[in-house]
């Protein structure tokens, strides 16, 4: 957990404006490391959710909350789920967050629309995507062709695949390996692009911030006084009051 937020500095800060709501909803929960940040730090009649795709990723999560359960103010409900497709009813949650995951889904369109389906009126969404021509995306996209085809010419996916899950991404590359070998779908995007997908919300705010690189002390600098070096856009957004669909 410290390793991701000494790499990411400018997340704490985020997560704290987060656990202040009182029905968040997670998407991309990951191994759970956010869900526990929120949940030591919300309001004990707050409640969390989270969804992951990958039923492995929920079970590691779930393990992982179940170990700091001691820790918690607030016991997250963690469960398998499609970002294109939640099973949740209209207007039921008063934040939804997703950090960098909405840009591995085949349609942005689809879960921004599922996003605010699921918001209520005013409600918040904070959601990271991949920044175009960012340092980390240029090189991921740089490696990313030649090695997958490497990859697939000599069938070494499952070992490889192997090969990250042991290694993870606590390490100078953080995410990138994963980027480069692994994940089916990268998208990245530009300021204009996000606007346009975010034109049916309200109170939009498009930030770039993170290296995406285990600088540690540095990484704080970067974040901080070089924000165009910055490998994410923070997107907050509100929905509209009078448009709930």
């Amino acid at each position: 957990m410290q390793f991701r937020y000494r790499k990411e500095p400018w997340l704490p800060p985020l997560l704290d404006e987060i656990a202040e709501h009182e029905n968040v909803l997670e998407i991309g929960c990951g191994q759970g490391t956010d869900a526990i940040y929120c949940c030591q730090r919300m309001n004990e009649s707050a409640s969390y959710t989270g969804i992951d795709i990958s039923p492995i990723s929920v079970q590691n999560a779930q393990s992982a909350v179940t170990t700091m359960s001691s820790t918690l103010r607030v016991l997250p409900t963690l469960v398998q789920g499609n970002a294109e497709n939640l099973s949740f009813d209209d207007s039921s949650f008063d934040c939804v967050v997703s950090t960098g995951v909405l840009h591995h889904t085949p349609s942005l369109e689809n879960s921004l629309s599922e996003v605010r389906r699921v918001l209520r009126p005013d409600g918040l969404a904070v959601i990271s995507l991949y920044r175009l021509f960012s340092p980390k995306l240029l090189g991921a996209y740089a490696l990313r062709l030649p090695v997958r085809f490497g990859v697939r010419l000599f069938a070494a996916h499952d070992s490889v695949r192997r090969m990250l899950d042991k290694i993870g991404t606590d390490h100078l590359l953080g995410t990138m390996l994963h980027e480069c070998l692994e994940v089916p779908i990268l998208n990245s995007y530009t300021r204009k692009e996000l606007n346009d997908a975010f034109s049916a919300f309200a109170a939009v705010s498009i930030v770039p911030v993170g290296f995406g690189f285990a600088l540690f002390g540095a990484a704080k600098y970067i974040d901080f006084n070089m924000p165009w070096l910055g490998a994410m856009w923070v997107v907050t957004a509100r929905n509209h009051a009078d448009i709930v669909k």
